[in-house]
């Protein structure tokens, strides 16, 4: 009987054991989506609907974040981790991101370097394959009195300072020419391909909705 609860004992442990290190293993990806919730249009809508429908999509094993930025230029609010990174919550960051009440000015430059430091801890761990921001851009870069040279100068140097590589893709949904030079240069500043320009929900979906897929599914997608 003695040995029957020993060996009992033993496999309890190992099975405790076994949890707590698929606990706390790296995700293969993480990913942050980094939305523009500053006032504007009825756009905001469409975003919302991309960003979750993109992170449902996402695989239940990559670690997702949900980041807005938009608001007064010299609050601390405004830039706000609503949902923090985590596995499996696809559908909270579908619900948080449907709950956001877009307000403000275009304060990009602090939701960029507030996203860089979210990565710059060791955790929650960041993707043992890949480290992605996905940036919605709606107004827009900066609108809080830093031109585009200095915003990308800032964030080039920012960037440079975190211990892993962050991989940025940069969507532009409905932005002026000017707008979109602006953000290809910055998208330059941090190594990303220049950003994908959408006109409609659809292509908006599209451009958001891969990015957030990294690897063979992504690609395939």
């Amino acid at each position: 009987m003695k040995r029957w609860l020993t060996l009992i004992g033993v496999v309890v442990l190992l099975i405790l054991v076994t949890v707590g290190l698929v606990a706390y293993l790296p995700p293969d990806h993480r990913v942050t989506f980094l939305v523009d919730a500053s006032a504007s249009g009825p756009d905001f809508r469409e975003v919302a609907d991309a960003v979750g429908s993109a992170a449902r999509n996402a695989g239940d094993g990559d670690a997702l974040a949900l980041r807005r930025f938009g608001g007064e230029c010299d609050r601390p609010d405004n830039t706000v981790e609503v949902v923090p990174v985590g596995e499996g919550q696809g559908g909270r960051i579908d619900e948080a991101v449907r709950s956001i009440e877009p307000g403000g000015r275009s304060t990009l430059l602090s939701g960029i370097l507030a996203a860089i430091d979210d990565f710059d801890r060791y955790y929650p761990f960041r993707g043992d394959k890949s480290n992605r921001v996905v940036v919605v851009a709606r107004n827009g870069v900066e609108a809080c009195g830093k031109d585009a040279a200095a915003v990308r100068a800032l964030v080039e140097e920012h960037s440079k300072r975190v211990e892993v590589r962050l991989d940025f893709r940069f969507v532009a949904h409905r932005l002026t020419e000017q707008q979109v030079g602006d953000l290809s240069a910055l998208a330059a500043a941090v190594g990303a391909p220049p950003p994908r320009r959408t006109g409609t929900a659809d292509e908006l979906a599209r451009a958001v909705t891969e990015p957030a897929m990294p690897g063979d599914l992504g690609r395939r997608r």
